[in-house]
């Protein structure tokens, strides 16, 4: 191709050229964006989309969390699998491997993200969940427990003593 020889031939014009025009470029790349986000963002995700398509979902996944929790998360993560039997260090129940997911103090960092100092265990996602959607808060999490308890024994005392209903015959 013309423009990949003409490049090749004059690679150190180019780079003179951007350096000495390199606010001008910054200017005018930021009013392109501001200008056409929406096209960007749905070329960007046809473009994610076709990557997922051709390398994998597990791919996908794995690079997501090298950029969330830094690159040794695979190292980290092992050690903490091991040290928890594949468990999830909430319910105690058994995880899948590919769905456990790194429990953080959101104090420390944001959400989907985490270091080293912030990360308490591995969890299934229901309980990693439930506890990002009560903030963290343990006391808020008995006081819920507490209420459910007390409300399902008059519950299940009401539910057996309602009358049954015979089925009918098909």
């Amino acid at each position: 191709m013309a423009t990949a020889r003409y490049r090749r031939e004059n690679r150190e014009a180019i780079t003179r050229y951007r350096e000495a025009n390199r606010d001008a470029n910054r200017e005018y790349a930021a009013r392109y964006r501001d200008k056409n986000r929406e096209a960007i963002s749905q070329r960007r995700a046809v473009l994610r989309r076709e990557k997922i398509a051709r390398e994998g979902p597990e791919r996908e996944r794995v690079r997501n969390r090298r950029v969330a929790h830094g690159p040794d998360y695979a190292q980290v993560f092992a050690l903490m699998w091991d040290e928890q039997g594949g468990r999830c260090y909430l319910c105690d129940e058994e995880m899948d491997r590919t769905r456990a997911e790194f429990d953080h103090d959101h104090s420390c960092c944001p959400s989907g993200r985490s270091c080293g100092a912030c990360r308490r265990g591995l969890a299934c996602t229901r309980c990693n969940r439930l506890i990002g959607q009560v903030e963290d808060d343990p006391g808020l999490l008995r006081h819920i427990a507490d209420n459910l308890e007390s409300r399902a024994k008059v519950t299940r005392l009401r539910i057996a003593a309602k009358p049954v209903q015979l089925e009918m015959a098909p």
